[in-house]
């Protein structure tokens, strides 16, 4: 071979040798990369679909250098949010989050009996919640008495019914302090039997006014259903008072007529009020109305506790609790049928007494009874008597005297005969 043959082929090896070394040094830097970053082969090679990075690996031909250090993390903030302020639930949202809540009824005598719808409520709220249910004394109707416990729920309705017989929107105006608890949440109205169409709407006023100022709690109008007794009614009045003040009415008169109610409910002990049927209906009503969730009725169970009526009244009268028939346990004994009848004997009158000169009478035997008496015989007086006229014994002086006629029995008396004169 030749020399310049000779030094082109080493020139060629030696090419190819610092070619190998190179590719090596290329895969060796590669290698410390992915395994100090997240890049991958792909991510490597294709530079502008990689994610951006901090680190810079050695020099391709520095194969002593060692690993690079760890890398270092930047916490980026999060954004910020805006937080908008929201308005408190309302009565039917906070109902549903189980919140203790206390409603206040002020009305008539048609929430005024236990019969009534206001205790029917009660007891429908009862189902889910506990439920202290107070009324005004008998001896104090502006002082409630001790509360009714109903129910058994983690969460508790105070229901205070200040509903009195005769009661009026004014009255219940000038006593607000007496009737509102504090933290009261909502106010029912409920009046119209004991008013006329000449200060309904006045009384309302006044008593929606005192109220605004002076709770914060949710007020609704509850519109009665028509009265039953031939006076006037007053429902549309009401209807046409809450739209002029923009109070929000639970409208009972409505229901009860689409469904054709108002005929069935009438009571037949007040003819103001309803029956059991219509007040429970009504409890319904006012539970969907003001807390946006309707309760079954109550089944037929054990029944609650009645309470005392607020006031005594010629139209209510007050009705005495009837304690439940008492189930009866074990085995009763067989029935025995009483004796056959038999009749009493007959009536013997009691022997005549005997005849008073009888001699068998026996003296311990009750005298007889005195005969009736007899009309006397009339006796006529006697003649009067005179001396012989030859009797020298005779006083001339003296007249001749004649004796009083004898008196006889009074009724039968008769004139005496006249004296025979000489």
């Amino acid at each position: 071979m030749r020399d310049d043959e000779l030094v082109t082929t080493r020139r060629v090896r030696g090419a190819s040798l610092g070619l190998v070394i190179i590719m090596m040094n290329i895969l060796l830097v590669a290698a410390l990369v992915i395994a100090t970053s997240s890049r991958s082969v792909s991510e490597l090679f294709n530079p502008d679909d990689a994610a951006p990075t901090d680190l810079e690996g050695p020099a391709p031909d520095d194969v002593s250098e060692t690993a690079p250090p760890a890398p270092t993390w930047t916490a980026v903030p999060p954004p910020t949010r805006t937080e908008t302020a929201t308005e408190p639930a309302g009565l039917a949202g906070r109902y549903a989050d189980g919140e203790d809540l206390t409603v206040v009824v002020l009305g008539d005598q048609t929430g005024s009996d236990p019969a009534d719808w206001v205790r029917a409520w009660a007891e429908l709220l009862a189902q889910e919640r506990t439920v202290e249910y107070r009324t005004p004394t008998v001896s104090d109707p502006t002082v409630y008495g001790d509360p009714v416990v109903l129910g058994s729920g983690e969460s508790t309705i105070h229901v205070f019914n200040a509903s009195l017989v005769g009661g009026t929107p004014e009255y219940a105006a000038e006593r607000l302090d007496l009737y509102l608890p504090g933290g009261t949440d909502a106010v029912l109205l409920n009046f119209g039997r004991s008013n006329s169409s000449d200060d309904l709407e006045d009384e309302l006023e006044q008593l929606w006014s005192a109220l605004e100022d002076e709770s914060d709690a949710e007020l609704r109008t509850v519109v009665q259903p028509p009265r039953q007794d031939g006076l006037e009614q007053l429902t549309e009045i009401t209807r046409e008072w809450a739209e002029q003040a923009d109070a929000p009415v639970i409208d009972v008169a409505e229901v009860f007529d689409d469904e054709g109610l108002t005929f069935l409910t009438v009571s037949t002990r007040d003819p103001l009020s309803v029956n059991l049927a219509g007040a429970a209906r009504w409890a319904q009503i006012v539970q969907l109305a003001l807390f946006d969730h309707e309760i079954a009725p109550p089944a037929e169970a054990d029944p609650q506790p009645i309470v005392e009526p607020t006031l005594p009244s010629a139209t209510q009268p007050t009705e005495e609790p009837v304690d439940p028939p008492v189930e009866p346990t074990g085995t009763p004994p067989p029935y025995t049928p009483p004796p056959p009848y038999t009749p009493p004997p007959p009536y013997t009158p009691p022997p005549p007494p005997p005849p008073p000169d009888d001699p068998t009478e026996d003296p311990t035997e009750p005298e007889p009874t005195e005969p009736e008496p007899t009309e006397p015989e009339p006796t006529l007086p006697p003649e009067p008597t005179l001396p012989p006229p030859d009797d020298p014994t005779e006083d001339p002086s003296e007249e001749p005297t004649f004796p009083f006629p004898t008196q006889p029995s009074p009724g039968h008396w008769s004139a005496p005969e006249a004296a025979t004169r000489f």
